[in-house]
């Protein structure tokens, strides 16, 4: 049995995800869709006839995009540039937090009496298992089919979780780096963060070629995509 309300969301769900459409521009369009569809019910049609005549009317979702992209060009390029800066800050606040996390890592091997190149190993280990769990989850979301709305803004929620992956990353680092200084000798201490430092140039090299990796698969995958919602 047809749904005159689900059917709205669905069409307000796939409108929402052109990026050059707001949300207000949604409402507006949402508001001329009802009143498209009353004043086709009056005239005898049933909801579901009424709801494909007024969205045929409309046009297609890709072409209220091109129509809405050349009215909100500069609020499309500014919400690109805030998550680019956001994700560029979250990207730092993020290997803050697993530095931090790998050098507490090495603070409790050498605790447990594996100090030198054992700590610094497990450092290591720590960070690449961090940062394949990041990888990992990034490509399975590209892979998801979102039927949720995207979001305009940064909210607010996102950029505490910034903040706080920052700050305790930085101060984990800091005091588990003191701690493992004086704990063991310091030729022992040098040989740990050696390992560490060494172990994360490799795995900042490795996500830097996984990442290029992703994005030309996502691109390439999203492109498709365009060109079969044209055919």
């Amino acid at each position: 049995m047809f749904d005159l309300e689900c059917a709205i969301h669905d069409w307000k769900q796939r409108g929402q995800r052109a990026e050059s459409v707001t949300r207000a521009d949604i409402g507006e369009l949402e508001e001329y869709l009802r009143e498209s569809i009353a004043g086709l019910v009056n005239k005898d049609l049933t909801e579901e006839e009424a709801f494909l005549v007024a969205s045929i009317r409309l046009g297609e979702h890709a072409a209220l995009g091109e129509e809405y992209g050349k009215v909100n060009g500069v609020t499309v390029w500014s919400r690109r540039v805030l998550w680019m800066v956001f994700g560029y800050v979250g990207g730092i606040a993020l290997a803050s937090a697993i530095s931090g996390f790998c050098m507490c890592i090495g603070t409790l091997s050498a605790y447990l009496g594996y100090a030198g190149t054992p700590a610094g190993l497990a450092g290591v280990i720590a960070g690449l298992a961090s940062w394949a769990t990041v990888v990992a989850l990034l490509y399975l979301r590209t892979r998801q089919n979102d039927a949720t709305p995207r979001s305009e803004f940064v909210s607010t929620g996102w950029l505490v979780a910034v903040v706080v992956l920052m700050v305790t990353g930085t101060g984990a680092r800091l005091v588990a780096s003191n701690v493992h200084a004086q704990m063991v000798p310091m030729d022992q201490y040098g040989t740990s963060v050696w390992w560490t430092s060494m172990g994360g140039l490799a795995i900042q090299c490795s996500i830097m070629l996984v990442g290029t990796g992703l994005i030309l698969t996502t691109r390439a995958r999203l492109s498709h995509q365009s060109i079969l919602s044209v055919d």
